[in-house]
């Protein structure tokens, strides 16, 4: 940001609202909503009031954002905010962002990604006559019924923002852990009842209601169904063993991430679906090799909040899920290339 101030001073500053991105999500809860960056653990945000005398802005308003990494324990919310300039007749701004089709908050163990941070930008799209007459847009959706917004492309710089002009910046969220469908349905219902995502966001978690509550039966059954609609989706594993006769007993060695074991069988290891037993690779094997993999794009979770990655990379992209063949619990997801072959991502030492 920068321009000349209220004051009539040159100012050049950069607002720590950017700080209130939400947490990743733990192995045994959610994450936190509005954490911050674990890089500035002493930072804060500030209040709307201050950067208001600091810089020539009006904020229109600062809330949560829709958004969330899904899964057993959900990533936390950040922010969204809405600007106008005041008092000012230079005035611009710079937006340092990543597209929404590569958002960098992975998701660990079935976990979705979290969205990446965006802008959205109106210019001289008559928001002070708005205002004038008595009207204040409390929410993105509230200020998309009065004026056309768009996208603002990563790394634009120079975006004025004047006194008929809206910023709106998204700081983003954090990743999931562990597969959705394994999420309390309570909590699924608490977030719904909270505003906290939309109607497509929350179907990922198979969760069906009835009036005010849960419908406990027909939610295991739509889970069910998720599994099903999984394996009769992916392509086959590219490697498949069989579980070996033990001579022996089967000793577990140690549980791995969220769906997946570790055990032994004559000495020898061997990575297993916790779920349901199935074998999908020797110890010192990659686990995804032994998956049902399915590959898709971000947008089909949610189109609202994650770009089509063909409108702005040229490479084409996937976001892989990999799933046990035998239940069709989710094990991982990733984000990659197409051509890419399977990320060899957790290598295990059992030496």
């Amino acid at each position: 940001m920068s321009g000349i101030d209220q004051w009539g001073q040159p100012y050049a500053t950069v607002s720590l609202d950017e700080i209130a991105s939400g947490g990743g999500a733990f192995s045994f809860k959610d994450g936190i909503d509005q954490g911050g960056t674990y890089t500035i653990p002493r930072s804060e945000a500030g209040d709307c009031e201050v950067w208001e005398q600091a810089s020539p802005i009006l904020y229109l308003f600062r809330r949560y954002s829709l958004g969330f990494g899904h899964g057993k324990y959900r990533g936390g919310r950040g922010i969204v905010l809405g600007w106008v300039g005041r008092g000012t007749d230079s005035q611009y701004l710079s937006a340092a962002s990543i597209p929404l089709s590569l958002p960098g908050a992975n998701g660990l163990w079935g976990g979705h990604c979290g969205q990446a941070g965006f802008f959205m930008s109106a210019l001289n799209c008559g928001i002070a006559r708005t205002m004038a007459d008595g009207r204040l847009p409390g929410s993105v959706e509230q200020l998309r019924e009065i004026v056309k917004l768009q996208a603002v492309p990563p790394k634009s710089v120079g975006v004025p923002l004047l006194r008929d002009d809206v910023w709106v910046m998204d700081i983003g969220s954090a990743g999931g852990y562990g597969d959705p469908i394994k999420r309390d349905p309570g909590a699924v219902l608490e977030d719904i009842r909270d505003g906290m995502t939309t109607e497509q966001g929350w179907r990922i978690y198979g969760v069906v209601l009835a009036g005010d509550g849960v419908d406990a039966v027909r939610t295991e059954a739509r889970r069910d169904q998720i599994r099903q609609e999984r394996l009769a989706r992916a392509v086959p594993p590219q490697r498949t063993i069989q579980r070996p006769a033990p001579n022996g007993g089967e000793k577990l060695l140690f549980t791995m991430g969220g769906e997946l074991k570790v055990t032994e069988i004559d000495g020898r290891a061997y990575i297993v679906c916790a779920d349901c037993g199935h074998y999908l690779c020797e110890g010192d094997g990659n686990y995804k090799l032994g998956c049902g993999r399915i590959d898709g794009s971000l947008n089909e979770l949610d189109e609202s909040l994650y770009g089509d990655p063909r409108e702005e990379l040229d490479d084409a992209m996937v976001y892989r899920n990999y799933i046990c063949p035998g239940c069709g619990v989710l094990l991982e997801n990733e984000l990659a290339r197409s051509d890419e072959p399977p990320l060899w991502d957790v290598r295990l030492n059992l030496r």
